[in-house]
């Protein structure tokens, strides 16, 4: 038996599907190479300093990888819309 969805998880499935048609694949892909970029140099960073990483240093690699997608997303969208 399928369990039903949550219209949270239907309602991100659809903007996942829509965010290529609004802000071209292109930008898309910047936008994720970017967040692996800082998930990259988080992890390099946090080897270097700390020999490794632990459960926090993954949530705060998680919270500047999140910012830089925003960030991102928030510069293309100026972009897109002239502003």
């Amino acid at each position: 038996m399928r369990r039903p969805t949550s219209a949270s998880t239907r309602e991100v499935s659809a903007l996942a599907l829509l965010l290529p048609a609004q802000f071209g694949v292109v930008r898309l892909a910047f936008t994720l190479l970017g967040a692996a970029a800082v998930a990259l140099l988080c992890a390099a960073w946090l080897r270097r300093r700390l020999g490794g990483y632990t459960g926090d240093a993954l949530g705060a690699t998680q919270q500047w990888t999140e910012l830089a997608v925003y960030l991102a997303s928030a510069a293309t969208f100026a972009e897109v819309s002239g502003g």
